[in-house]
């Protein structure tokens, strides 16, 4: 795409979304790769309405780079400051922030295939915010692992394949 008129053009299958854009000259453009789409997005908006490409999707619904990296700031001075309160306090920390990262990638645990991936990964539910028992799970081994290195003690891990996945409607 970005061959038609303000950078917005179709082909055949799967394209990008076109979202409002008080920037542009037209009010609008195709989304970026490193842009997202909110969940709370109405799905019956994108089919009944034409959203996305009739219609721009409305602002609301999208973090564009500029929030994104808002974020990620957020995020990065959050932890910073809880890892400085866990150390002044002498206390264990977890970063999931990181522990979320790295199974971005992907990772095996109690023989089951887990990632980020939304609805396809087992971490995440459908509502693409809470984890999934097994998600749970997985986090609560992250913490035992924390509080058994920080106190040397010897907490079992939680059988992660005994908690439920995704179940679908």
């Amino acid at each position: 795409y970005g061959n038609g008129a303000y950078g917005i053009s179709f082909k055949i299958g799967a394209n990008p979304l076109v979202i409002e854009d008080p920037a542009s000259p037209i009010g609008k453009r195709q989304i970026k790769s490193t842009e997202l789409v909110l969940l709370s997005l109405p799905t019956d908006s994108i089919v009944h309405k034409g959203w996305g490409s009739i219609k721009p999707v409305p602002a609301k619904y999208v973090l564009d780079e500029s929030e994104l990296t808002n974020i990620r700031t957020a995020i990065t001075n959050f932890n910073a400051a809880l890892a400085s309160i866990a150390s002044a306090n002498n206390i264990p920390l977890v970063d999931m922030n990181a522990k979320l990262l790295q199974l971005k990638a992907g990772a095996v645990m109690d023989g089951l295939k887990f990632n980020t991936s939304f609805i396809s990964g087992g971490l995440f539910s459908l509502d693409g915010i809470h984890l999934t028992p097994r998600g749970y799970a997985i986090v609560a081994n992250y913490f035992i692992d924390g509080i058994n290195t920080f106190y040397k003690s010897t907490v079992p891990h939680v059988e992660i394949s005994a908690y439920p996945g995704i179940v679908f409607p």
